[in-house]
């Protein structure tokens, strides 16, 4: 019975290297490692991701959209990406989905995440911003919601 008790015990590295050391070689390792990834991308080219979104908002009856370089959607997209969206009514979003709004006089449009749904509106964040979209969103500012994205290559 006494056998059975017996802990077994790892041997003692024949050198057991300095904390400093060990910290040092992790920060190496992690040199240039971001928390915020790149966009997706693909190998199809910029104008055959285009000609792809196209055909998909055809059969789905909606539009294309590209994507502006403000970085707000990476990593989910990013300008290299187009977003074919679908026409669809208020009642009918979810918080999840991603939408197209218009924004302001200019009436410019931004592709954000819908993150609450309220009786005013919806409230939106880009997926890398830390707060929500000021305002809300209602039926006339909505464009659509995203169906699809097409990724091109990154441009070099």
């Amino acid at each position: 019975m006494r056998d059975e008790l017996m802990f077994w015990r790892h041997p003692e590295p024949p050198f057991a290297p300095p904390f400093a050391l060990v910290c040092a070689i992790a920060i190496a390792a992690l040199a240039g490692c971001s928390d915020k990834p790149d966009a997706a991308s693909s190998s199809v080219s910029k104008e055959n991701a285009q000609l792809a979104a196209r055909s998909v908002a055809l059969l789905t009856g909606g539009r294309v959209c590209s994507v502006a370089p403000t970085g707000s959607m990476v990593p989910t997209f990013d300008a290299n990406a187009f977003i074919v969206t679908e026409p669809v009514d208020l009642g009918r979003v979810r918080a999840g989905d991603i939408v197209v709004r218009t924004d302001g006089a200019d009436g410019r449009l931004i592709v954000h995440r819908v993150m609450t749904v309220t009786k005013a509106g919806l409230v939106t964040r880009g997926d890398a911003n830390s707060s929500d979209d000021p305002g809300f969103v209602d039926q006339g500012k909505l464009y659509g919601r995203v169906v699809a994205v097409i990724y091109g290559t990154h441009s070099p």
